[in-house]
């Protein structure tokens, strides 16, 4: 093939590629905003199904209203009933009071157990519409049933104690409030119903927007799936023509180093040998003399030439012909199947050795600039010889390599974890409180001029529904299955043109009248070509059904990547912020020693209280002796009176005219001794006194004395039993007082001790981040085992975190109550859900934006919203 040809093929290829490449950006862009327009529908789709759930537990509450108002009227009218027949039986004669009692106790329990049943619809309805109408309703129709059951319970009190009037008065009563109470039941009964019917609607339109949601979405996503197709479609055209007929132009970024070092690698192009005694105006002495010719390498020099994008497309040989050092890389072709050169920017600064790879200049002369997109291209210049020969010197350029912007990533955060908690005493918050918390290396945020990478990056912590992160997995699996589509894809087309290429090889074998053997030869080459191309086919139509189910699993129709976390606004996520898990460690401590504090208190205060209840069982066994000596005076007394009456002869004579006087006499004046009579009595007490003899007046003014010495014992310890009671009220309340605090600082220290857990299960940095030197085996090693440790045991708690030398920890709080997931919409109870860090530059330092690359962590494992109180 002639040069001329060469470079028309080139200028056609050229062409072509510049046209593709242009579609393909167009395309991507249209396939980027369907993407962005899936998402949001996906996000509507959400919004419509969690409002379609939570007005059907609204419908579903409001059915049970109706329900249980509409008993409640069942059973109204039957106390309705009832309270009229007790009313009608009220009125009859005194025997019917037995009847209208039994009538009006059951109207009674009825009425009562109503009331139960109507105050749980009046919880029901203040929980669903705080301050409604409903709730008023239900609220005066409890105030009456209570009334009327109060009135029956007093109905049935005054039927069985007092008279049939005051039964006829209050079954009457009862009755006007029990027809009160079934007009207003009647009335809440309508008002359900309405409700009911209402939210029945609400409920039918959600599911009329859900389905619409869901058509928005299955719309959009054919949408983005037809453009992403078309755009994978582009995307292989070009990768097809690089590899096949570009030689593989590449681009690889250093794994360490990225931004700052990257590799540049092309295949050799052939390279035919050459006899330089056919060459046009070489010398043939050598041919005369006898001696074989030495074959020649046709190509002189490669030369690598950078060139921005906006003039990639318009770049042509004559460009690349006048390029001149240092504004191109030479490569001297050395037989190597594969050429690779290292290449940095001029901001990378090398501290390892004395070597550094070369700072890599476009066509101009200028440094490559981080942020900016370049193409590269391979300009052959051939050795004179050949020049000679073709009668040529252009040389060749290849096509435009695939465009690569020069970013440095920035650091990644370490799958972060996620805490739900409760609002406490101790953690005033609006309604509860979410903490995400994740490390990050201290070498990962380092920049290699000593700079830290937090002086412009933030990292946005956004909350996504579970069924996000178990999409974004099963993305990741039909990513991976379609790429190896697309390879069985590229295999088919290439056997496809080896089969079409035997096949015209053994047609013009045949038709020349070729030999029998090399047609031979070239049928088995074919019928090769077509085996390997059916098996090659079998394989890619058997991956093409592997993908089609795969799609089929989806959860959600839109892929999470950098383009869509782009688009998130701000507002519906958090800001990190570094947190020195130290501080929680001081609050745990200080906590701890709080409740040990509340401890020692609690057992001076159980001392206290069981010292407390010592001396009032002492005071009480106290009592219940002098009561027991007090006993024994009056018993002892009695049986002096007796054997006194026994010994004394005109006192028995006197006794025996009045029978049973004897034993009044002796309670009489034993009353005295007690000091129990009256101020007539003690007249008549005195002058009883002179009938018996000195001694045993005496003995009973001892025993007085004695049983009020006793007495005020008995009086001054009781005295003491209730100072000590109310003491023991005192201390029980201050001892609840104690308990409950030590109850809230527990509730603190745990949610502490779960906030410091964060840090300590956070697992290591899986950052794609750079690294200043290389590291020794040993460190290597070292490192090794530390994500070893952390990945295989990840259920484990440490004793404390990592080296605060070794990381910087983050956290990002919300204590405000208002928390939304990714798409701005209020999160759901009982539903799970994950974080995710995203780092991005900073909007203040959006100038520097282009040169960084954002990164997303990994998920965190979900946690249910709310978590149970801490």
């Amino acid at each position: 093939m002639s040069n001329v040809t060469n470079q028309a093929l080139e200028s056609a290829l050229t062409q072509v590629n510049n046209q593709l490449t242009a579609n393909e950006l167009a395309q991507s862009n249209t396939s980027q905003a369907a993407k962005l327009n899936l998402y949001y529908a996906s996000g509507i789709t959400e919004r419509a199904s969690n409002q379609l759930e939570t007005d059907q537990d609204k419908a579903n509450t409001a059915n049970e209203q109706y329900n249980a108002a509409f008993e409640s009227g069942e059973v109204c009218n039957n106390i309705v009933t009832a309270a009229t027949a007790a009313s009608t039986d009220a009125k009859n004669t005194a025997s019917s009071v037995s009847t209208a009692a039994t009538n009006i106790e059951g109207a009674a329990k009825a009425l009562t157990s109503l009331w139960g049943d109507v105050m749980g619809v009046l919880a029901i309805a203040t929980s669903l519409d705080n301050g409604s109408k409903v709730q008023k309703l239900v609220k005066n129709a409890s105030d009456e049933t209570e009334l009327a059951a109060r009135a029956a319970e007093n109905t049935t009190l005054q039927s069985l104690q007092t008279t049939i009037e005051a039964s006829q008065t209050q079954a009457a009563s009862m009755l006007t409030q029990a027809k009160t109470l079934d007009t207003d039941i009647k009335s809440l009964v309508g008002v359900l119903d309405s409700n009911l019917t209402t939210l029945q609607g609400v409920v039918a339109n959600d599911v009329a927007q859900l389905t619409q949601a869901q058509e928005t979405e299955n719309n959009a996503e054919g949408t983005y799936r037809t453009a992403a197709a078309e755009t994978d479609a582009m995307e292989n055209t070009l990768d097809f023509i690089n590899e096949h007929v570009n030689h593989d132009l590449a681009w690889e970024d250093v794994k360490d180093e990225q931004g700052y070092l990257f590799n540049i690698s092309f295949d050799a192009y052939e390279e035919v040998a050459i006899d330089p005694t056919v060459l046009m105006g070489t010398k043939s002495s050598s041919s005369s003399s006898g001696s074989a010719a030495t074959p020649e390498k046709i190509i002189k020099e490669y030369r690598i030439i950078f060139v921005p994008q906006d003039m990639a497309p318009t770049f042509n040989i004559n460009q690349a012909k006048s390029t001149e050092l240092p504004s191109y890389f030479p490569i001297k072709p050395d037989g190597s199947k594969t050429y690779t050169q290292e290449f940095s920017t001029a901001e990378y600064h090398h501290t390892g050795s004395a070597s550094k790879p070369p700072v890599a200049l476009d066509y101009s002369g200028k440094a490559l600039e981080l942020g900016t997109s370049y193409a590269f291209f391979v300009y052959i210049d051939y050795t004179c010889d050949y020049q000679n020969e073709m009668e040529d010197t252009d040389g060749y350029l290849s096509l435009p390599s695939p465009y690569h912007t020069l970013q440095i990533p920035l650091p990644t955060a370490s799958k972060p974890n996620l805490l739900f908690f409760r609002a406490g005493k101790k953690c005033k918050t609006a309604d509860g409180g979410v903490r995400v918390a994740f490390k990050i290396s201290n070498e990962d945020l380092t920049l290699p001029n000593s700079g830290k990478f937090t002086d412009f990056t933030e990292f946005r912590v956004f909350l996504f529904d579970q069924k996000n992160q178990l999409s974004g997995l099963l993305n990741d699996a039909i990513n991976i299955e379609v790429e190896k589509m697309y390879e069985l894809e590229t295999t088919v087309r290439l056997d496809q043109a080896a089969v079409d290429q035997a096949l015209q090889a053994y047609n013009t074998a045949i038709a020349t009248g070729a030999p029998a053997d090399v047609v031979e030869k070239l049928r088995q080459q074919l019928e090769a070509a077509r085996t390997q191309l059916t098996s090659d086919r079998a394989a890619y139509e058997k991956q093409v059904k592997i993908v089609e189910e795969m799609f089929d699993l989806k959860i959600n129709n839109f892929v999470l990547d950098e383009d869509i976390l782009n688009d998130i606004p701000d507002a519906y996520g958090l800001i990190a912020a570094e947190f020195d898990p130290s501080t929680l460690l001081i609050k745990i401590d200080e906590t701890k020693g709080i409740i040990e504090i509340l401890d020692s208190d609690i057992a001076d205060q159980t001392k206290a209280i069981n010292a407390n209840n010592k001396a009032i069982g002492d005071l009480q066994k106290s009592i219940k002796k002098h009561k027991e000596d007090q006993a024994k005076v009056l018993k002892d007394a009695e049986d002096g009176l007796r054997k006194a009456i026994e010994d004394d002869t005109l006192l028995q004579r006197l006794l025996n005219a009045f029978p049973g006087s004897e034993g009044k006499l002796i309670e009489f004046i034993l009353k005295g001794v007690q000091g129990k009579l009256t101020a007539k009595e003690i007249q008549l007490y005195f002058i009883l006194m002179t009938i018996f003899s000195e001694d045993e007046r005496k003995a009973l003014s001892k025993a007085k004395t004695d049983y009020h010495s006793l007495q005020i014992s008995i009086n001054a310890e009781e005295t003491m039993i209730s100072d000590f009671q109310y003491n023991g009220t005192l201390l029980n309340a201050e001892m609840d007082y104690l308990k409950n605090e030590k109850k809230e600082e527990e509730a603190e220290l745990k949610r502490l001790q779960a906030e410091y857990d964060l840090f300590n299960t956070s697992e290591s940095s899986a950052s794609k981040s750079k690294s200043k030197s290389k590291k020794k085996a040993k460190d290597a090693a070292a490192a090794e085992t530390e994500e070893e440790t952390e990945t295989g045991n990840e259920e484990d708690v440490p004793s404390k975190p990592e080296s605060d030398s070794d990381y910087t920890y983050f956290m990002a709080y919300n204590d405000k109550g208002d928390f939304t997931d990714n798409f701005g919409e209020p999160m759901m109870q009982n539903h799970f859900y994950c974080a995710l860090v995203y780092s991005v530059v900073k909007e203040s330092s959006a100038n520097v934006a282009p040169m960084y690359a954002p990164a997303m962590s990994e998920y965190s494992k979900p946690k249910m919203y709310f978590m149970p109180t801490l």
